[in-house]
């Protein structure tokens, strides 16, 4: 996927700014994203315990996942 990204940003941005583009992905993905991920699910699991953060994590796994599949399917229609 990683690959994919980078070579998408180097397709679509400007060559003056892919550098500064892919760092702006580079550092959403691992600071942001796994860092708040990390801390976010580290306070489900101290306040509900492990199978209940699990399982609201599956939840909210799948509903991203419906949301992201219906936003494909209008996508392609458009």
């Amino acid at each position: 996927m990683l690959i994919t990204v980078f070579c998408f940003i180097q397709e679509k941005s400007p060559l003056s700014t892919a550098a500064t583009v892919e760092s702006i992905f580079g550092s959403s993905f691992y600071g942001v994203g796994r860092g708040l991920s990390g801390l976010f699910g580290g306070f489900l699991i101290d306040k509900l315990g492990t199978i209940q953060a699990f399982r609201i994590i599956a939840a909210t796994a799948i509903v991203v996942g419906i949301v992201y599949g219906i936003a494909t399917e209008v996508n392609q229609i458009f």
